[in-house]
């Protein structure tokens, strides 16, 4: 498993929320895009399960995370992210 960073995180995001390129940064959150509605934070999940290995599911604290800086610290906390 190669381990996210912050720039693969967004790049990740954008991709499970049909975004376009660069239209999400580390102070972005669920509010910001009407994309990111529950089945939007659905996309996101799968997608971190998929590039971690499923180690992503076993941390419940993802399903109420809502921001960008609330995955990354979430992730950082479980060494999921660099």
């Amino acid at each position: 498993m190669s381990k996210l960073n912050e720039e693969k995180l967004i790049k990740l995001i954008e991709e499970a929320l049909e975004l376009k390129s660069d239209s999400v940064n580390i102070e972005s959150s669920s509010e910001d895009f009407e994309e990111w509605d529950s089945l939007g934070h659905l996309n996101i999940l799968v997608s971190l399960d998929n590039k971690c290995d499923g180690d992503a599911a076993e941390i419940a604290e993802l399903a109420s995370a809502s921001s960008i800086k609330d995955l990354v610290d979430i992730l950082r906390a479980n060494s999921l992210l660099d």
